[in-house]
């Protein structure tokens, strides 16, 4: 999704005002959905913590809910960015 975003960014440039307007208002609605979706995969047990090691210690440099969190953060950034920007 965000390689989508960033891809779709100077296309925009080369759209007319009607496409420009149904693409921005399109978009927000595919990031929403998608950021709702992977919240109810996390409180749904689909997204979740992992142990690494074999002695069972957990370990927070690969934890799949972070992961997630960053990941929906990057795309509500970069539609923020793309939205605002003029």
């Amino acid at each position: 999704m965000c390689t989508m975003m960033a891809s779709f960014m100077p296309s925009l440039a080369a759209m007319d005002n009607k496409t420009t307007l149904a693409n921005i208002i399109g978009l927000p609605i595919l990031v929403i959905t998608m950021v709702v979706s992977i919240f109810i995969e996390i409180n749904t047990g689909v997204i979740k913590h992992i142990k690494l090691n074999h002695l069972n210690v957990y370990s927070s440099i690969f934890d799949c809910v972070m992961v997630a969190y960053i990941y929906m953060a990057m795309n509500l950034l970069l539609l923020r960015v793309m939205i605002l920007h003029p």
